[in-house]
């Protein structure tokens, strides 16, 4: 279909949305003076949140708009800056041959509009042009099943069309691509809506608006993707809702969630222009989405009526304490400590990462390494770690698609010991590394990514970063409960250390393990890698110690980013905006050592509670996914879920006066069900016990779990999951893992408090210990070091503390290296590795780390398989 365009630019029509093939785990016009709303500029150093203008505009950005099936974007200056565009000899195909006719920096297109069905076999379809009848195998929605149909107008009919105008365009102040989607009767098409417009027969639409929000884990630098399923969620339209989404609020594109909140709000707005207020905003979507829901209600208190998180974090930013740990504890286990036989056994390893350990599960990383097990920290969060804290490590959605055309001057300019960066497009240079002023590159790091928050520390001109693990006593509990002897905790603690700020490229090794060996090639040939060991843990970027004499050193985070992470609401602190019905659903995965682990959803709740002072509006949902998904259980929680919201709301709105508790409908109450949908129990009570068997240990057993745990009874949901913790609650840190930096308390005072349980230090033990740990341990009993009003202890730069002289290296790895590829779970984004849509079929995503996506490796892929079938441009074949 040719579709319909407001406004008219060349090259719009025919341009067809390209599907994504290569690897991945993690992968109205303005002038060119206006200022955009749209992310961060990395600017003269400061103080955190302070000089970083949220006004600019992130730079490099790559348009995106072509992937996206709006065409190439619209012309805004000649300077080379932004995204070339090229002439089209043939309309919606681009000429690269020829010389770009401009370039585009805010990325700007036509706002276009299709009309889509369902058809009978659950596919999604375009209406194509001049029909006068519905197609034969449209699907038929019963509206006995829709919600909301007093507000639409419907003639008395009982079935109609499933027939959706699906509306997508770019936002001119954030300049991220959006969608609009929403029932229509046919008429629409047939009076004008196929050629032109208008738009705006909104009778099939029952008022209510579904704020679809997308997950995963990437760093900025591109407009990013629509996810074409989660833009046209079925299970939301089927019922008559309206569903809006856009690349900005996809955490697989962005992790700012201040510049994902301007957006959210520019999109709402968007619509309500459109169609008017609903009667309701419902927020939905899993892990990234599921946290951008949580934190947008705490800042943003206007935009969302209700939440259905899903498969939900409090927040990413806290996310990555526990996340850095998993790599320095898997290389102590592996490297470090690898004569002890005790992790041989990997049902061990959890009594120290806290998240679940699995001996006999086979994976692609386990059958690489040859391992006899893994853990929720190797299939979860391998390639996080260096993706959250090493600038050299990372790629923009798209890059790998835009990089194509490119791909024989690159090579070109390779062999000639040039600079790989495209004459047409000197932005790439700067992604790529590759330009020949290092202070031109892109800094890729989870913090820089969000640098108008944390801020540039001035001695380094890098984004300050919160990260810490000064006093941090791994194997707290573990020690204290007999299950690791006090020799094994105090090596393990004298050897660990922590990550250097001094970052250098990561293993060859380890990008040929995520993707495969003639990306690894490329990559070390333009130096984005180095070295051919494997390197999994990234321990090129360690400080650690082989000689439990000489402690290792730990990372002091910057208390100043600690500070506006808590100021900028970046970390969710509880703090609702206003008094909104939240059902938190999650599939329970944990055998699957998926990342979403199940105690998030009580990490939520009790931050909840200590802000709220109470979670009455607060509902937890699990449904069992062992062995695996059951999609028709699914399907029938989707339904019931989108329903008893409805109703919650709809009582709320017949009643102002009545609080998110007094509210509720009979359902939403807190339950859990079997796989295939069966209840297991439902009642205020039937999380009992959860918080205590995550912050014992008791959570984490293998046949029953226990009645009673520290004199609170075990729920009967709570009994029917095991539920696992993280290393920090281990390392005796509260379920609520919001501590960044700890306040230090002497061992002596440890000892006193009982801290070590069962165990009794020597004077000898105690001398060592403080040794180890010559400022204190950590003090858990108070907030974090930098919350805004808390004592805190002067501000310090992101530095290694040198507490003592340590043996820093990379370890030899030993293990062997396949000849197997390795991706990692799915994350959440929408997508599986092929691009298509995981979640059309109704289930819920599953997955949230874009891990491999975010290499620059991927991009490497496609560029040298392109190599050889790309025309090559002219001034190519003049260097050459």
């Amino acid at each position: 279909m040719v579709p319909a365009t407001r406004g008219h630019h060349k090259g719009d029509d025919a341009v067809p949305r390209r599907h994504r093939t290569g690897p991945r785990a993690f992968v109205a016009a303005l002038a060119a003076t206006t200022t955009l709303a749209a992310g961060i500029a990395l600017v003269a150093p400061g103080q955190a949140g302070a000089g970083l203008d949220p006004s600019v505009p992130q730079e490099p950005f790559l348009c995106t708009t072509e992937g996206n099936g709006l065409g190439q974007p619209i012309v805004d200056n000649t300077d080379h800056v932004g995204t070339p565009v090229y002439p089209e000899t043939t309309p919606g195909t681009p000429d690269r041959s020829l010389d770009p006719i401009g370039w585009s920096e805010q990325c700007q297109a036509d706002t276009v509009v299709e009309y889509r069905y369902r058809a009978t076999d659950g596919s999604r379809r375009t209406l194509a042009h001049g029909l006068t009848t519905l197609p034969a195998d449209i699907a038929m929605l019963d509206v006995a099943d829709m919600v909301g149909t007093d507000r639409m107008t419907l003639g008395g009919a009982t079935q109609i069309p499933y027939l959706y105008r699906y509306e997508r365009g770019t936002l001119p102040n954030t300049r991220f691509v959006y969608s609009i989607a929403m029932l229509v009767p046919f008429q629409e098409y047939l009076d004008g809506g196929d050629s032109g417009g208008p738009w705006d027969d909104d009778s099939y639409w029952n008022g209510r608006l579904l704020f679809s929000f997308g997950g995963g884990v990437g760093i900025g630098h591109s407009q990013g993707d629509l996810s074409s399923g989660d833009s046209q969620m079925h299970e939301a339209l089927r019922i008559g809702h309206a569903v809006v989404y856009s690349s900005g609020t996809r955490t697989s594109t962005h992790y700012n969630l201040k510049l994902g909140a301007r957006t959210a709000v520019e999109l709402k707005d968007r619509f309500v222009t459109e169609h008017g207020d609903p009667l309701y905003t419902l927020g939905i979507g899993g892990s990234g989405g599921g946290i951008q829901q949580y934190v947008y209600a705490q800042n943003e208190p206007e935009l969302l009526d209700a939440l259905i998180p899903q498969y939900s974090y409090p927040d990413m930013t806290t996310q990555t304490i526990n996340i850095g740990d998993c790599e320095l504890l898997e290389h102590y286990m592996d490297v470090l400590d690898s004569d002890n036989p005790r992790w041989e056994d990997w049902d061990n390893r959890k009594i120290i990462q806290g998240q679940n350990t699995i001996e006999g599960f086979t994976s692609s990383w386990q059958a690489r390494t040859g391992d006899t097990g893994s853990s929720e920290c190797i299939e979860g969060w391998r390639g996080a770690t260096p993706l959250a804290m090493n600038p050299t490590f990372g790629l923009a959605v798209g890059e790998d698609d835009l990089l194509l055309p490119y791909a024989s001057e690159l090579l070109t300019k390779i062999s000639l010991g040039q600079p790989a960066v495209p004459d047409d497009f000197p932005d790439f240079g700067r992604l790529l590394r590759t330009t020949a002023d290092p202070d031109d590159w892109v800094e890729w790091t989870h913090w820089a990514d969000v640098a108008e928050v944390y801020g540039v520390d001035p001695a380094t001109g890098k984004a300050r970063t919160p990260w810490d693990n000064v006093g941090v006593q791994y194997g707290l509990r573990a020690v204290a409960k007999g299950q690791i002897t006090p020799d094994e905790f105090i090596e393990l603690n004298a050897k660990i250390g922590s990550w250097s700020t001094d970052n250098v490229p990561e293993s060859c090794g380890m990008v040929e393990a995520m993707t495969n060996a003639s990306i690894a090639f490329f990559a070390d040939q333009i130096g984005m890698c180095e070295g051919s060991d494997l390197d999994q843990y990234s321990a090129r970027q360690m400080d650690f110690s082989t000689d439990t004499g000489s402690p290792a050193p730990r990372r002091e985070g910057d208390v100043a980013a600690i500070t506006a992470a808590f100021e900028s609401g970046l970390e969710f602190d509880g703090r609702l905006g206003r008094d909104i019905p939240i059902l938190d659903v999650r599939h329970y995965l944990e055998e699957q050592l998926d990342m979403h682990n199940a105690h998030q959803s009580f990490v939520v709740r009790e931050r909840i509670r200590r802000a709220m002072g109470n979670v009455d509006n607060h509902v937890i949902w699990f449904l069992d996914a062992r062995p695996d998904v059951d999609d028709a259980a699914t399907d029938v929680l989707y339904d019931q879920g989108f329903k008893v919201m409805d109703q919650w709301m709809l009582n709320k709105l017949a009643n102002p006066s009545l609080t998110s508790a007094q509210a509720k409908p009979a359902d939403a109450v807190d339950r859990c069900w079997d796989t295939d949908g069966t209840p297991i129990a439902a009642g205020d009570d039937v999380w009992s016990g959860a918080v205590e068997l995550v912050t014992s240990g008791e959570g984490a057993w293998t046949t029953s779990a226990p009645t009673e745990v520290d004199g609170v009874p075990v729920g009967a949901c709570a009994a029917h999951f095991p539920l696992n913790s993280t290393s920090r609650v281990v390392a005796g840190g509260p379920i609520t893992n919001d501590v960044y930096k700890c306040h230090l308390k002497s061992v002596q005072q440890s000892i006193d408090d009982g801290d070590y349980g069962e165990w009794s230090p020597s004077a000898q033990e105690q001398a060592t210990l403080e040794d180890v740990f010559p400022t204190g341990v950590c003090d858990w009993s108070q907030r974090s070091v930098g919350y805004p009003g808390a004592e805190t202890p002067p501000t310090t730069t992101t530095t290694t503390t040198e507490v003592a002289t340590t043996s820093s290296s990379v370890a030899a790895t030993t293990t062997e290296q396949s000849a197997a590829t390795t991706t990692s779970t799915d994350p959440d984004a929408g997508t599986l590795a092929d691009g298509t849509d995981r979640n059309d079929d109704g289930s819920l995503p599953r997955t949230g780390s874009d891990v491999t996506r975010l290499l620059p490796l991927a991009a490497l892929l496609l560029l040298l398989g392109a190599a050889l079938v790309v025309r090559t441009r002219r001034r190519a074949t003049d260097v050459g």
